[in-house]
């Protein structure tokens, strides 16, 4: 089955956020996106993180989609029940060239709201500071992450920070199980969420003609299973390069 859409844009969006924020964090570009970044809620996010890194290291972030809603702000009916129909390309060929557009696939597409919440995790107060000030000029900087449906088409996602910045530290706990912090950033993104189907397409048509004056009207049915082709006027193949 092929992956959803939304799941390829969670990844996304994961991807986006470890691009703004991997270095701030303490992270180098060579450090692992999948290590350091996880798409997971917060009550689970800190133990899977240390499984995956076979220890325990406080400085990571999680997201996780909350919720989704229908926008109707963005609503073309039109795209959503009858669909866009654009072309598509069987591969490569023996030469490993791409091949000639040789079909049409529909996509249809309803907007969505996604709602995200992601969790930045640290032992120092103020590189979550750092984290947040870069949260506030984030609009003015290449807010969208740009994703390609069916490894072709390519698709650019709105992400927003508007909503507020909230200190999620565990104050009450830190004297007895140590001291962290952690800030909660809410995160909308204008999605789709789409689908596609390959539409039939003729590719090759046959025309044969026969003289029908020579076939008795009631053996027409049983001529029409079974040409006899002692009686063909005419015969041709039409391929897409004629059409």
């Amino acid at each position: 089955m092929a992956e959803s859409f939304l799941k390829i844009t969670d990844e996304g969006v994961r991807a986006a956020i470890w691009a703004k924020f991997y270095s701030v964090m303490g992270f180098s570009e060579l450090d692992l996106l999948q290590n350091n970044i996880v798409l997971y809620p917060k009550p689970v996010a800190f133990r899977e993180i240390s499984e995956m890194r076979d220890r325990t290291r406080m400085e990571f972030m999680n997201l996780w989609r909350e919720s989704m809603v229908k926008d109707r702000s963005r609503l073309n009916l039109s795209a959503a029940s009858g669909g866009v129909p654009v072309v598509f390309t069987d591969g490569l060929d023996d030469s490993g060239e791409v091949e000639e557009n040789t079909g049409i696939v529909n996509i249809k597409a309803t907007p969505v709201i996604l709602n995200y919440n992601l969790w930045f995790w640290s032992l120092d107060r103020d590189k979550l500071n750092n984290v947040a000030e870069l949260c506030l000029f984030w609009e003015h900087n290449t807010p969208y992450v740009t994703l390609n449906f069916d490894d072709t088409y390519p698709i650019d996602l709105n992400i927003k920070m508007t909503g507020d910045i909230i200190d999620e530290s565990p104050i009450d706990t830190m004297r007895t199980r140590g001291t962290y912090y952690v800030y909660r950033v809410p995160i909308e993104v204008e999605g789709w969420a789409l689908s596609d189907a390959q539409v039939k397409t003729i590719k090759t048509i046959y025309v044969k003609i026969y003289d029908q004056d020579d076939i008795a009207e009631a053996d027409i049915p049983d001529f029409i299973d079974d040409p006899n082709d002692d009686l063909l006027l005419y015969s041709d193949t039409l391929t897409e390069d004629d059409l």
